[in-house]
């Protein structure tokens, strides 16, 4: 997709072997402005996650008590510990899955956002009522992230009864896809050129 919109072009000075003067003066994509991109954590490693605290682990046992869900974001100890994830993109939406035991307190996470990782608001996602298997689960989602947020802080709230509980067992994120556009003023956003290309 090409675009005349700028008074820089890239000449060629040939095209097919006809001697054709090509000239391109913006490069980019169709944009879209409601395109997205989507994070998936299943919890089988820590890749995905930008940053966390400390007294995190992955759990595997028993996936039968948390429909077959073979690993779990847990903690080792009664502490507010948190995960940090880091989009390319403003957040437009999450969904988070996550497994409560029924016979111990159910303190909900918290959630946070920010645009720069040092200032964070809070905001509350919709809960769905619990669906009952051995273990509760529970789905949080909201999908009116405000503009401008590129992080996302998740927190284990709960401080009594049995550190085990509760259980990430899943997170989507859903962020606003980035695109470039190269107007030509020089080559620093192309990756090679040949020899018959120039900047007009």
């Amino acid at each position: 997709f090409a675009s005349v919109t700028d008074s820089r072009n890239v000449t060629a000075s040939s095209l097919m072997g006809h001697g054709t003067n090509l000239q391109i003066a913006q490069i980019g994509p169709d944009y879209n402005a409601n395109q997205t991109a989507t994070l998936i954590d299943n919890f089988n490693d820590y890749s995905y996650i930008f940053s966390k605290s400390a007294n995190l682990t992955l759990d595997s046992q028993v996936p039968e008590y948390f429909l077959g869900d073979t690993s779990r974001l847990t903690r080792t100890a009664l502490t507010k510990d948190f995960i940090i994830y880091k989009t390319k993109g403003d957040i437009r939406r999450f969904i988070v899955d996550a497994f409560y035991y029924p016979g111990d307190t159910m303190d909900d996470f918290l959630f946070y956002v920010s645009p720069d990782n040092v200032n964070y608001t809070q905001i509350t996602p919709l809960r769905n009522a619990p669906q009952y298997t051995n273990w509760q689960k529970v789905q949080y989602d909201d999908g009116q992230i405000p503009a401008g947020n590129r992080y996302l802080k998740i927190v284990f709230n709960k401080t009594t009864g049995q550190q085990w509980t509760p259980q990430l067992s899943r997170l989507l994120i859903k962020y606003a896809s980035n695109t470039t556009t190269d107007s030509l003023v020089d080559w620093s956003k192309t990756y090679a050129h040949t020899s018959g290309l120039a900047l007009d």
